[in-house]
């Protein structure tokens, strides 16, 4: 949990740069069983330069998890318009004997301006996790839809998030 504040702390000095900052509902099934609660979400971009943080709190009949995930990536070529973007992704969480597992990632971004906003991504870590967030205009802000799926488990979110 203190690592997960001090993420937050950290990015909330970056959310000046933020392209969004959100509140979203997350639900996970893992192999059967659902687990679900709030979100908090950063994004954005500063010209190629793209970065994402997640800070969820999941639970169900008493068990919990907290996590935090964070993405950093260079786009080749205009993020505005669309581009193939490299580079890395840093999950941890307050499960026991778990610790910061940082993986390579590689996908696809359209970030910046007006309009929707789309990022979808490989990550190479042992199950080759997909993720895809959308973020469509909504009044002042995005209107959020999210995945992340892994072996077979997806978390979904879905939520509201402010232009900055």
């Amino acid at each position: 949990m203190k690592k997960s504040i001090f993420t937050f702390a950290m990015f909330f000095s970056l959310s000046i740069s933020a392209s969004s900052f959100g509140l979203n509902y997350n639900t996970w099934d893992i192999e059967g069983i659902t687990i679900d609660g709030p979100g908090l979400t950063f994004s954005g971009n500063n010209e190629n330069f793209i970065y994402d943080l997640d800070i969820f709190k999941l639970s169900t009949n008493g068990a919990s998890l907290t996590a935090n995930v964070t993405e950093l990536g260079y786009a080749i070529g205009d993020a505005s318009e669309g581009a193939l973007f490299l580079g890395f992704q840093s999950v941890d969480s307050n499960l026991s004997g778990v610790s910061r597992e940082t993986d390579a990632q590689i996908g696809w971004v359209k970030r910046g301006h007006d309009g929707t906003q789309i990022k979808i991504s490989v990550v190479a870590d042992e199950d080759n996790s997909v993720l895809g967030d959308f973020q469509i205009p909504m009044g002042n802000g995005y209107a959020e839809l999210g995945f992340w799926s892994n072996d077979g488990d997806t978390l979904w979110k879905i939520g509201y998030s402010w232009k900055f």
